[in-house]
């Protein structure tokens, strides 16, 4: 959300206690590593070692598991802290400064950052407009990649200025997701649902069949509009395709077009028909987890990033479809929507460009991705990846659709920011029935 000048002014004077890690942002403090050294150098590793002085890449991180809530796994354990640590050892001389930063803040602390250019060398932050709006501060990558790294990674264009295919490449993605129906297997075979469905109009037959079979279709959470957003992105991608999608929310394709209102009426059609749980409107979609792994409800709409959750508890029982097309005849209804959540940039103003560069590259090579899969279950972005480390089969069946190569961006990372939040705020106002689909459009093209 946009800032009045004097506030970001402000706000550029507290930088300097955030960059030591006190404030909002918390320093993480990374273990020691014993391994082997590598022997070969690059120039600012000599020049740094020559002088006898340390260089500091300061690392502001969101997307990267740093630290375990469950306790499970000491932080040294994490791949991301022994891949930052490993990166320190195979550089002499450099030293990776870590602010964890929230994920609420980090947007107003970085646009202060970039007035006083006193801000991180890199920055992760999520995919889309929450980076493509820092374009003029985010340092463009081709001129440091090969064709062959351009090349390496699923959903690339996300991270190019304005997700244009020809656009410069200012973010490397360190994951990927995909939109998924989870579905308990017990109840689908106690329905007699032989058949997954692959339209809205099969899936509402689905419904009938586990309704008829006194079983609740869905478990569904949309107290932030997770949910409305999820599927009527891929009801758009299906009408307008993977390029016309990232014009969203323009002249070119306004969020009055035929193909968005269609995309919400049809969504609406699943509500009022006893398809769900009461409270849809206000569970949030996180939540909606909890319950249905326990038994509420035959399918739930969510995320690849919720499988880590979901599959230790369900196990054999869990599986999962592609959200179904809008309907059978939409000129991309075998398309996904799929994309990086979170990618990783070098600002303009680094004083240690090539240095920063490299480690972003570190921080999303193959090998990191793969480790980091197995601490949080999220879906590698380098295509470099053995995928034999994918074990999880409901994993195996997501990446599986990202494979196919057949996939688009959720529309609400191409609108504003402003809009995506109107877009939250009114859903589940919309799928209530207090709110009209031409009523919530009219009130997102006031914004954008």
């Amino acid at each position: 959300m946009k800032k009045k000048w004097a506030l970001l002014v402000a706000a550029s004077m507290i930088l300097s206690t955030l960059l030591t890690g006190c404030g909002s942002g918390e320093e993480v403090k990374l273990p020691e590593t014993d391994g082997e050294q590598t022997t070969q150098s690059t120039e600012s590793e000599v020049s740094t070692s020559q002088m006898g002085e340390e260089t500091t890449l300061v690392f502001w991180s969101i997307g990267l598991k740093l630290k375990d809530d469950s306790g499970i796994k000491m932080p040294e354990e994490l791949a991301a802290n022994r891949y930052i640590a490993k990166f320190e050892e195979d550089h002499p001389g450099v030293k990776v400064e870590v602010i964890d930063q929230p994920v609420d803040g980090i947007h107003d602390l970085f646009k202060a950052a970039n007035v006083s250019e006193e801000g991180p060398d890199v920055i992760g932050l999520w995919s889309g407009t929450a980076t493509n709006e820092y374009q003029d501060y985010l340092l463009a990558l081709d001129e440091y990649m090969t064709e062959d790294e351009m090349n390496m990674y699923t959903g690339i264009n996300l991270c190019k200025k304005d997700f244009k295919e020809d656009g410069e490449i200012i973010a490397l993605p360190y994951n990927v997701t995909t939109y998924n129906i989870f579905y308990n297997k017990e109840y689908f075979d106690k329905a007699g649902i032989v058949e997954l469905p692959t339209t809205f109009e099969g899936l509402l037959a689905v419904c009938e069949q586990l309704k008829a079979a006194d079983i609740q279709p869905f478990l569904i959470g949309d107290s932030s509009g997770e949910s409305t957003t999820w599927v009527t992105s891929e009801f758009m991608i299906d009408q307008v395709g993977t390029e016309k999608i990232v014009d969203f929310g323009t002249q070119a394709l306004p969020f009055s077009c035929e193909e968005y209102k269609k995309s919400l009426e049809t969504w609406c059609g699943l509500f009022g028909q006893d398809y769900t749980n009461k409270d849809f409107a206000t569970l949030s979609a996180w939540d909606s987890i909890q319950r249905f792994v326990t038994g509420e409800g035959a399918m739930n709409i969510n995320g690849s990033w919720a499988i880590g959750e979901m599959e230790p508890i369900m196990g054999e029982n869990l599986g999962t479809f592609k959200i179904p097309a809008i309907s059978g005849d939409a000129p991309y209804a075998d398309y996904i929507v799929s994309q990086p959540g979170a990618n990783v940039s070098v600002t303009t103003y680094s004083d240690n460009k090539e240095l920063a560069v490299e480690f972003i590259k570190y921080m999303t090579s193959a090998e990191f991705e793969g480790e980091a899969h197995l601490d949080t279950g999220d879906l590698p972005a380098n295509n470099q990846v053995d995928v034999s480390i994918i074990t999880n089969p409901i994993s195996q069946t997501a990446y599986s659709w990202v494979k196919e190569n057949k996939a688009g961006i959720g529309y609400d990372s191409v609108i504003s920011v402003e809009a995506a939040n109107e877009l939250y705020k009114l859903a589940p106002t919309m799928i209530s029935g207090k709110l009209t689909p031409d009523e919530l459009m009219q009130k997102l093209g006031s914004i954008q």
